[in-house]
């Protein structure tokens, strides 16, 4: 199956593709024939016996509205049966085999399917077309036959029996490319792979199988002791890759005037893509030129620098649409007229929605590496709704939001801890950035390790939970329940200012209460540990006596937590 998903990555360079060209032979039917080399495999589990690279013959016919279509495809594939058992100085307990006799007659296939075709046409000469085709196949003969004589007695060695399946359900993808070198006839060469799923071999008894021997100074010796190893039907798949050339010729849209296809200017459009506020280059957005039958005459993806170019436009009236993520682009009116003026045909698509995008990186605290895979939540602070993401294998994530909002962006992984990033929409200036670019951390609750509970505040003097403080302790109340087995303890400090023992009973009494507020929305009194700590474990060096600014004292004042391990 490898092979097969191989081919999807190669599909993946239609839309990869800067510019799409749609030519004078859209909505056509095309037939053709072709010959080439097909190199099969059995999952058959029969030793010593192989299928050699033989030929394939095939035809196809397909209809094409612009880039997409559908089609009908038959093969016949023969491959030669080959034994790789050896022929020559076979004993049997000391007795030399002779009279060796091989057969070994073609394995012949037959694969009828249809399905979708996608087309990338480069001009009106050539196109690259990925077909995929779900049919029912036919498998004929491919019969080995391997024996010889000793002691009068015919000692089979080797043999599979002819198979005689009539319908196997078969799946074949194939990429393929047309040249034409008139307008109507031309080449078509590429390669497929096809797949045969649960082939029902026939039979009674013994169906394949062959004689162990092993090699001895030159002497292969049957094994006597193993015997003849038979085995009846089973159900097995085959596979095939190959590639081929041949004619197709294609129908309808012809030119009926030469000479005015010769006299057709064609012209080079390059457009770029931007936010209408604040000039920013939007790479990625989708572009398409509408012609004036409505039909998608080229589209393509604006690079690095916000820009797409449609080679071999020809004179018309179009609609330039475009869309960056989800939001559609304004359209853009092109008249002909305009085609023959403009000197180069250069247009810009713009995004006037007045929206913006958060974007970041979810990583470590301590290490800065970025963590993949991880939840991220976007709330609304005023509706509280909330979007979720994951995170890209880099950690990346990007959210849109609305510039009148007060959002806060916090992550979820495993025994992670996330700190809470606030952002107000208000304070982001449309005119000059479209995307502001933040970094979420999260930091691991291991053993013993302190971290920091951000925004937990008290009154002056007092212990109660503030409202301000709850949406921490939210936070950890849902860490705590999605890692049902953490047990931890909740501290709270003080600065230095105040006696050492009233500042002992107040981060007690807080710590207290934040335990209690965490205990009311349902969390066990056995998992958390309230530790009020005072002034006893301070950051700085603003102890008693020592003068300090506001800033350094508030840096001791603090509520953690850390996980508490068993020893």
């Amino acid at each position: 199956m490898k092979k097969i998903y191989a081919f999807l990555l190669l599909s993946c360079s239609f839309v990869a593709t800067k510019a799409q060209y749609y030519g004078d032979f859209d909505n056509n039917f095309r037939i053709g024939i072709n010959g080439g080399i097909d190199v099969p495999s059995l999952d058959n589990k029969t030793p010593f016996i192989n299928y050699k690279p033989g030929f394939n013959v095939g035809a196809n016919v397909d209809y094409f509205w612009t880039w997409f279509g559908l089609g009908a495809d038959f093969n016949y594939l023969s491959n030669s049966a080959k034994s790789t058992y050896p022929t020559d100085n076979l004993f049997l307990n000391n007795v030399k085999l002779n009279n060796i006799q091989l057969s070994e007659n073609s394995l012949n296939r037959m694969f009828v399917g249809i399905g979708p075709n996608f087309k990338h046409d480069f001009s009106d000469e050539l196109s690259m077309i990925f077909k995929l085709r779900g049919g029912i196949s036919t498998l004929k003969n491919g019969d080995i036959q391997l024996a010889g004589i000793a002691n009068n007695q015919n000692i089979a060695l080797n043999e599979h029996n002819s198979y005689d399946v009539s319908s196997v359900a078969s799946a074949k993808a194939q990429l393929e490319f047309n040249y034409f070198f008139t307008e109507n006839l031309g080449l078509n060469f590429g390669a497929y792979y096809l797949q045969h799923f649960q082939i029902k071999e026939n039979g009674t008894g013994t169906i394949a199988g062959y004689y162990p021997y092993s090699e001895v100074n030159g002497q292969n010796n049957l094994n006597t002791q193993q015997g003849f190893q038979g085995r009846s039907t089973l159900e097995h798949e085959a596979h095939s890759i190959g590639a081929f050339a041949g004619l197709v010729y294609r129908f309808g849209n012809t030119y009926k005037n030469k000479k005015s296809k010769v006299a057709t200017n064609t012209y080079k459009m390059e457009v770029l893509v931007k936010d209408k506020y604040s000039g920013e280059v939007l790479p990625n957005s989708e572009v398409v030129l509408f012609n004036s039958q409505g039909q998608r005459a080229y589209y393509g993806t604006s690079n690095k620098d916000g820009k797409v170019t449609f080679n071999n436009v020809k004179p018309d009236d179009y609609e330039l649409k475009g869309k960056y993520r989800d939001i559609n682009l304004v359209t853009k009116k092109i008249e002909k007229t305009t085609i023959f003026t403009l000197t180069p045909l250069y247009f810009e698509l713009e995004n006037e929605d007045e929206r913006f995008f958060i974007e970041g990186k979810v990583t470590d605290c301590k290490t800065q590496k970025a963590l993949p895979y991880a939840s991220v939540s976007l709330k609304n602070e005023k509706t509280s709704e909330v979007k979720n993401l994951k995170t890209s294998a880099n950690g990346t994530f990007s959210f849109m939001a609305s510039k009148d909002e007060l959002y806060s962006i916090y992550g979820k992984k495993g025994n992670y801890f996330s700190q809470t990033e606030n952002l107000d929409g208000k304070k982001n200036d449309r005119t000059k950035k479209m995307f502001i670019n933040l970094q979420v951390c999260m930091e691991e609750a291991t053993c013993d390790k302190a971290i920091n509970l951000q925004n937990i505040n008290y009154d002056f003097d007092k212990t109660a939970i503030r409202e301000d403080a709850k949406p921490e302790l939210d936070k950890l109340y849902q860490f705590l329940a999605e890692n049902s087995t953490i047990k931890l303890e909740l501290s709270s400090h003080t600065d230095s200012r105040g006696s050492d023992d009233y500042n002992l009973k107040l981060s007690q009494g807080r710590a207290d209460s934040a335990v209690n507020y965490l205990v009311s929305k349902g969390l066990s009194r056995s998992r958390v540990i309230a530790k009020g700590y005072g002034e006893t474990k301070l950051l700085n060096e603003c102890k008693n006596d020592v003068n300090c600014s506001e800033e350094q004292h508030q840096h001791n004042r603090r509520t953690e937590f850390k996980v508490i391990c068993a020893k």
